[in-house]
């Protein structure tokens, strides 16, 4: 897109700070932010940022540095350009984890791995793939121990989709921040 989707403004805000205050207002005590490669941000972060261990291996590999990184033995994994989040879809995935299994949602007959449930348990399987190969997020799913929140439950608890939001292009950040 030709810049740092995090430091996209939203109502005011930019993403990545929306999405940790409203993380912190959902009830989430601990927030970490997995940046690939440290980098400079225009604002501050008052939470712990953390750097992949293993660069240029993609998402899987934030969601590697994150669990590596926290204390609880869950984490929600979302995306910085994936704006809004649906409190009861995550409270539905965290119940569907049950601490040992990666939770994510099915929609239009796809693993959607944003947002999801990834336990801290994974780690040494996560160690092992990608030292070796170079899997994306959700052959690794599949490869892995989950649960997958179905799609008519998906649709339940978010009829709009809004979870799944995600912004790839400056038309779509137009789209869906600005309202054109």
């Amino acid at each position: 897109m030709g810049m740092d989707k995090a430091t996209l403004v939203f109502q005011g805000k930019p993403l990545l700070l929306r999405q940790i205050e409203a993380l912190q207002s959902t009830g989430f005590q601990e927030v970490v932010v997995a940046l690939g490669k440290r980098r400079a941000l225009p604002f501050e972060l008052k939470v712990p940022v953390v750097e992949d261990v293993f660069p240029d291996r993609g998402p899987l590999a934030g969601i590697h540095a994150g669990l590596s990184a926290i204390r609880a033995p869950l984490a929600l994994v979302l995306a910085c350009d994936m704006p809004f989040f649906v409190a009861p879809l995550i409270h539905k995935l965290l119940e569907l984890s049950q601490a040992e299994k990666i939770a994510v949602c099915v929609r239009n007959g796809l693993i959607e791995p944003f947002p999801g449930i990834y336990p801290k348990r994974l780690l040494p399987l996560l160690n092992r793939v990608l030292a070796s190969e170079n899997l994306g997020v959700q052959e690794f799913i599949r490869f892995a121990l989950h649960s997958f929140l179905p799609e008519d439950k998906v649709q339940e608890l978010d009829p709009n989709g809004l979870s799944f939001v995600n912004l790839n292009s400056k038309e779509e950040v137009k789209e869906r921040l600005c309202g054109r």
